[in-house]
C-alpha cells in the first residue's frame, strides 16, 4: 500500500505533484515489496535535516519500525502521518513500514520530482526485496568519514546507490524523454551546489540506462575491495548492532572471496 501526501498550500500544486508521483510509482508496478509506504512531498524545506545532511540533499528513504523509528528526530507533522496511539493503552502503532520524504524544492519541477522520487523508490524496493544487500551497502555508508576518504569512496561506488541512480535515470527518460533529462542533469551540474554534488551529477550523466546491473554481485565486489578495512567495518557493525538487519550480517561472508574465480 502506497500513500502519497502533498503539503503544498496551493491545491493545484498538490494535484500536479500527486499526479507526477503516481506516474513514477506506476513505473515500479511488480517491483515493489508488499509493505506500507508513505510518500511525503513537503511544502517547505526541512531545514534541520538539511543542516545535518548537507544543502545538496533532496530527500530520503527511511524504514519505520520500533528499531528504526528512534534513529530520526521526526518533525511534528510527519509524526502525525506516521503514528497513531491506542486510546486505551497509549501504545504507539506504526501506520507505515517506511517513508520517502522529498524537500519542497525537489518537488517544484517535474524533472526533479520524477528523478528524485524514482531514486528513493528504488531504495524502498532494495530494502523490501533484499534486506541483506541493502543493509550491507548501508553499513559501508556508515563507515567513518576518515575511512571513506581513505578508500576514495563516492556515492556512485555503493552498489545500491549506483542502482538507484541508474533506475532513476531510466524511469525519468521513459516518462519525460532522454533530451529533457539530459538538460535537467546539465542544469544540476551548472548549479554546482557543492563539489561533491556536481561530481555526482557528472557521473550520473555518464550512466547508460540500457546496461544491466547486478547489485548483489557488485556488493560482493565492493566488500572484496575494502576487505583490508575489516576493523573499520566491524566498528560500523558494532555501532548498528541495535538494528536487527545489521546485527545479522556476517562479516566473513561479506569480505571473503566468492568461488574459485574471485579476485
Amino acid at each position: 500500500m502506497i500513500t502519497i501526501v502533498c503539503r503544498e498550500l496551493d491545491p493545484r500544486s498538490n494535484e500536479r505533484q500527486s499526479r507526477i508521483a503516481s506516474q513514477v510509482v506506476e513505473c515500479f508496478v511488480g517491483r515493489l515489496p508488499p509493505l506500507r509506504l508513505l510518500i511525503f512531498l513537503d511544502g517547505t524545506a526541512w531545514q534541520e535535516f538539511r543542516e545535518m545532511n548537507g544543502v545538496q540533499n533532496r530527500g530520503f528513504f527511511h524504514p519505520i519500525d520500533e528499531f528504526y523509528f528512534r534513529k530520526m528526530d521526526w518533525r511534528a507533522d510527519l509524526l502525525e502521518e506516521l503514528l497513531t496511539r491506542g486510546s486505551a493503552t497509549g501504545e504507539i502503532d506504526y501506520r507505515f513500514d517506511a517513508v520517502i520524504y522529498l524537500h519542497n524544492d525537489a518537488c517544484q519541477s517535474e524533472d526533479s520530482l520524477t528523478m528524485t522520487l524514482a531514486h528513493e523508490l528504488q531504495h524502498f524496493s532494495q530494502y523490501g526485496l533484499d534486506r541483506t544487500v541493502w543493509a550491507s551497502n548501508t553499513l559501508v555508508t556508515r563507515l567513518s568519514r576518515v575511512v571513506i576518504e581513505r578508500l576514495g569512496l563516492r556515492w556512485i561506488d555503493i552498489p545500491i546507490e549506483f542502482e538507484a541512480r541508474l533506475v532513476a535515470k531510466r524511469i525519468s527518460e521513459k516518462l519525460l524523454g532522454r533530451d529533457r533529462i539530459a538538460r535537467y542533469i546539465e542544469s544540476r551540474l551548472k548549479a554546482h551546489v557543492t563539489d561533491g554534488d556536481a561530481e555526482d551529477w557528472a557521473l550520473i550523466s555518464g550512466i547508460k540506462v540500457s546496461e544491466e546491473y547486478d547489485c548483489k554481485e557488485n556488493t560482493r565486489a565492493l566488500f572484496r575491495r575494502i576487505a583490508h578495512e575489516r576493523g573499520a567495518i566491524e566498528q560500523a557493525l558494532r555501532e548498528t548492532s541495535d538494528l536487527p538487519d545489521f546485527a545479522s550480517l556476517d562479516i566473513d561472508e561479506l569480505i571473503l572471496p566468492i568461488g574459485p574465480n574471485s579476485q
